[in-house]
């Protein structure tokens, strides 16, 4: 996928300013990548969860080390089935 991560979790984890990155992201965009670098503690779904439950953002996969997530809009672009 072309798309670049928006948002990389490194050894910090998931912290206010992770949040404030993501939520800035879900503002321009209905898709976000999240990158899970090697020195994150938390496993790659626990991090799916809390950001996705936080954010209020559904996940739509986890491939190796990067977590795509989607957050509709008010106008939707992307229309799921």
């Amino acid at each position: 996928m072309a798309l670049k991560p928006t948002v990389m979790i490194g050894k910090n984890g998931v912290t206010d300013n992770t949040f404030i990155s993501i939520n800035n992201g879900f503002n321009t965009k209905e898709l976000l990548k999240i990158k899970i670098q090697d020195g994150c503690e938390l496993e790659k779904e626990e991090v799916a969860a809390l950001v996705g439950k936080k954010t209020k953002s559904k996940l739509v996969q986890i491939i190796g080390n990067m977590i795509l997530l989607y957050k509709r809009h008010d106008e939707p672009k992307i229309h799921l089935p």
